[in-house]
């Protein structure tokens, strides 16, 4: 590689938190309105004066009623479902509601890959133990003049382990400018420089890889299934987040930084 002799790759996957801590994050189901007792007077009959038509539609309203209560359960099953399907898939995106699930790290210099990935992501003390590890490597590049290069690094990475750190009461290195923004010396984000200064300009890893020709995501897959494949197929997952961090790596290598 001909980017920085000694910066490191880093790139992490997160999860969902358990329904039972989304929960608790203020993220409750609540349940539909049941329908009640038929209410007669609820029911519009119109401009209906006849009373054949107005006893039809006096029918047709009970019939309604008395199916949305047998179906009340069902119905408020398949909300349930709907609203943690819904919370779930938007949960990894924050410190609140997600949690770390790997980290993945790869030596510029040797060609390394290191992937710290959770053995139970139901254990805190396995996410601890991997934000440790991470705060451990930044103190090290920050005492060796490393930096660290990572895509959204910025915008998501870092926030995202501050975040999680902070809420499991752990004492995060001084890694902001006076501003309060990430220190760019220590940490570069390929789609930062990528934007060029500009304001909203993003892209994402795989689309620059794949229009750089230096690589792109596997078909099929993409970072919101990471929690599901380290359940199915360890494998799988381990591989996706390593071929992220060679993609990082070749695209910064294609920005040439040093």
């Amino acid at each position: 590689m001909t980017i920085m002799s000694d910066a490191i790759i880093c790139d992490i996957e997160t999860g969902p938190l358990p329904i039972e801590q989304l929960e608790l994050a203020g993220k409750p189901f609540v349940p539909p309105p049941h329908p009640g007792e038929f209410d007669p007077e609820t029911v519009k009959y119109g401009n209906a004066k006849d009373p054949e038509k107005i006893a039809a539609k006096l029918k047709a309203a009970q019939d309604s009623h008395a199916a949305a209560v047998a179906k009340y359960e069902q119905t408020t099953a398949v909300a349930e479902a709907e609203h943690w399907t819904e919370i779930q898939s938007k949960a990894a995106l924050s410190p609140l509601t997600g949690r770390v699930l790997a980290v993945g790290y790869l030596s510029a210099k040797t060609g390394k890959v290191v992937l710290d990935v959770t053995l139970d992501a139901d254990d805190p003390d396995q996410e601890r133990g991997m934000l440790t590890r991470f705060w451990s490597q930044v103190e090290k590049c920050q005492i060796q003049n490393r930096r660290i290069i990572g895509h959204n690094f910025h915008g998501f990475d870092l926030p995202f382990l501050v975040g999680r750190s902070w809420i499991h009461g752990m004492e995060v290195p001084s890694v902001f400018d006076p501003r309060g923004y990430p220190d760019g010396k220590l940490f570069a984000d390929t789609m930062k420089i990528w934007a060029c200064g500009q304001y909203g300009k993003h892209a994402s890893l795989d689309s620059l890889a794949v229009a750089m020709g230096v690589g792109g995501k596997p078909v099929g897959i993409d970072g919101a299934m990471f929690a599901e494949l380290l359940e199915s197929d360890p494998k799988v997952a381990r591989d996706y987040l390593a071929n992220d961090l060679w993609m990082t790596a070749a695209v910064a290598e294609r920005m040439g930084l040093r």
